[in-house]
């Protein structure tokens, strides 16, 4: 899986289920880099993200999707902070470029 690959290069991975559970997550851990699925049960990734946003305004949040357009919704997330929306699937060596260059 893509968590235990991350681990075993010496990354702290924390996982969530969830929209909701991604905010519990985040308030917990307070992680360098979020990455999140725009598409979850409970909270969608996007009003996860501005409630990620309300606890940090610094928070630092990836958002990815198999079906990806830069609609308003997503335009309007980028204008409030997010880094950005990337097309799954996304290999490891792409998340590693990505940790660090916001990290």
């Amino acid at each position: 899986s893509t968590e235990y690959l991350l681990k075993s290069k010496g990354y702290e991975i924390y996982v969530a289920n969830d929209g909701l559970e991604e905010i519990d997550t985040y308030k917990s851990v307070n992680p360098c880099l979020v990455f999140m699925d725009v598409k979850m049960p409970n909270m969608n990734g996007i009003e996860a993200f501005y409630k990620i946003r309300d606890i940090d305004n610094a928070a630092k949040v990836i958002l990815v999707s198999a079906y990806v357009s830069d609609d308003q919704e997503i335009e309007n997330a980028k204008n409030n902070g997010l880094l950005l929306l990337e097309n799954k699937p996304v290999s490891i060596k792409k998340l590693e470029e990505l940790i660090a260059k916001y990290d």
